[in-house]
């Protein structure tokens, strides 16, 4: 478990459970592992331009081949302050604005610096090609490609997370503790001249720019009779300069490191402590096989079932602040399964309308006519789930939320069998396979010797997912434009447990055991007046 408490509005302090093994623990003894402050609280006021032009055109080539062309521009500006309260960190520069500012640090008016603090980029052009081909008029072969620009994070909290404008601060055990995580420490209110030093911050990179994304596909599409009809097709996905943050000025570890002498092994001691550069060098990519059979209504029913094989992998499924790299001195350590990734997908949805009675008495034609029956089913597979230590085993001093997410090294085989239910949910996976990548125990947060753990991010597959949805509903005409409708729902129809993830977190007592699942069986009953 990892144990987080507000301390103040904009302040944070972490239990991490290296101080007596455990968060709870820490959090009682008031111990905090981080404490972290910002005044004052953030100002969500910036101000961002968008615009587009798209020219496209469907060229039919023969009666068998049509071809769509196009092709879009897309602008948007970076983030301005209507107020000019924000700043970054460039090496090589002194500021003119604040000429006490540390050097590397600058702000809107100072040379060559924009008010946006990063380049308009002025040469987004995204292509846009496809073509539709029916060699027969029950067959069609349809494929595309495309660019897609996305749209810059209005970043303003994290870049107007500066000085003289604000003031962040991270403590590393601090020793006042919970009671007075300030002690000794000089003030963290900000003023005209707020360069408390060493400073921590976060600031946009320089050459941040819009995400974009390369999409393409090619499917089959074939008609079997008059109402069914089945579709296969490729579909992949490749997402460029993804929103990711890195810690930018990291302990350089080595043999003797402890979060003691953390900030003398920072490359820009003593000006600055932890700073978190906000980038665009994130990447994914997904490749998908996509496959449906559909009964269009005809005869009382419809019924579609679709099935995808699928894979995503990324730098980072996470977009908000907070969720860095793991690894400061490598963007791409982190690259593995997405968060979201399921590598099999069923899913089955119909709809059957009851036959209707004719020459009967008029009561029974009341009960028995008007009656539709429905249902969903789903079926996949798990998600993954990263094993984290809890540690900053690393010791690079990583700041914000990323502290303490530093992977194991592996000594076991993480996956087990399980004879029964009670097996399955108290040890998921074997957690004596995992160990911290120090050779000697963590005391109190310190690791003799810096080490990376070996084992990779999001290995581990979760629990799947499978669900029947059913519906039965009755129609009754109470006059010409009125009727009544009953509706009978049945939601998790079979009451099967879909266990969520198991816990990750090395420093928990529950570490690899499964404590929660969805929603049981429920079930809705219903009157609806329709008129």
């Amino acid at each position: 478990m990892r144990f987080t408490c507000n301390w103040l509005t904009a302040s944070q302090s972490l239990f991490d459970g290296s101080i007596s093994g455990d968060p709870v623990a820490d959090f009682l003894l008031g111990s905090p592992a981080l404490f972290t402050t910002l005044e004052p609280d953030t100002l969500d006021d910036g101000v961002s331009t968008v615009m587009g032009a798209f020219g496209q055109d469907d060229y039919k080539v023969s009666s068998h081949l049509t071809l769509n062309l196009g092709v879009r521009w897309d602008l948007q500006t970076p983030w301005v302050s209507p107020q000019n309260v924000f700043g970054t960190f460039l090496p090589g520069h002194q500021s003119k604005v604040f000429p006490n500012a540390p050097p590397d640090f600058v702000y809107p008016g100072d040379p060559g610096i924009p008010r946006g603090l990063t380049p308009t980029r002025w040469t987004h052009f995204s292509p846009r090609l496809g073509f539709a081909y029916s060699p027969s008029d029950k067959t069609v072969v349809r494929s595309g490609f495309g660019v897609f620009f996305g749209t810059l994070i209005q970043d303003s909290g994290t870049v107007i997370e500066s000085p003289p404008f604000q003031v962040y601060s991270a403590f590393a055990d601090p020793p006042g503790g919970l009671s007075s995580p300030l002690l000794d420490e000089p003030s963290t209110f900000p003023n005209s001249s707020s360069f408390v030093l060493p400073i921590s911050t976060f600031f946009k990179d320089w050459h941040q720019t819009q995400p974009y994304s390369m999409q393409y596909n090619f499917t089959v599409e074939r008609q079997f009779s008059a109402n069914w009809s089945a579709q296969a097709g490729y579909v992949g996905r490749q997402g460029r300069h993804l929103f990711s943050q890195i810690e930018a000025n990291p302990a350089i570890p080595g043999p003797g490191a402890t979060l003691d002498n953390e900030q003398q092994r920072r490359p820009y001691n003593p000006d600055y402590a932890s700073m978190i550069r906000g980038t665009t060098d994130g990447n994914s990519y997904n490749n998908s096989l996509q496959t449906k059979v559909e009964h269009r209504m005809a005869h009382g029913f419809t019924v579609l079932a679709a099935y995808t094989f699928s894979k995503s992998m990324d730098t980072n499924s996470c977009i908000t602040e907070g969720c860095g790299v793991s690894n400061p001195f490598d963007s791409h350590f982190d690259r593995g399964l997405s968060d979201f990734d399921r590598r099999h997908v069923f899913s089955l949805s119909f709809v059957s309308y009851l036959p209707q009675v004719h020459g009967s008495s008029a009561a029974l034609r009341k009960f028995t006519n008007g009656w539709e029956f429905t249902g969903i089913a789903s079926y996949k597979t798990g998600v993954p789930y990263n094993i984290i230590t809890g540690q900053d085993t690393q010791m690079t001093g990583v700041g914000y939320e990323t502290f303490g997410t530093a992977r194991p090294q592996l000594v076991g085989d993480p996956y087990v069998s399980h004879a029964n239910k009670s097996q399955y949910l108290q040890g998921y996976f074997n957690p004596n396979a995992f160990a911290l990548p120090c050779p000697i125990t963590l005391v109190a947060g310190s690791c003799p010797v810096p080490a990376l753990g070996n084992f990779g991010r999001n290995v581990l597959i979760g629990p799947g997912y499978a669900d029947w949805d059913l519906g039965l509903f009755k129609d009754t005409n109470v006059t010409e434009r009125a009727k009544i409708q009953f509706r009978s729902e049945f939601f998790n129809v079979f009451n099967r447990a879909n266990f969520s993830n198991p816990d990750s977190y090395m420093p928990d007592s529950t570490f690899g055991v499964i404590s929660s699942a969805g929603a049981g069986r429920t079930i809705q009953l219903s009157l609806k007046v329709i008129f």
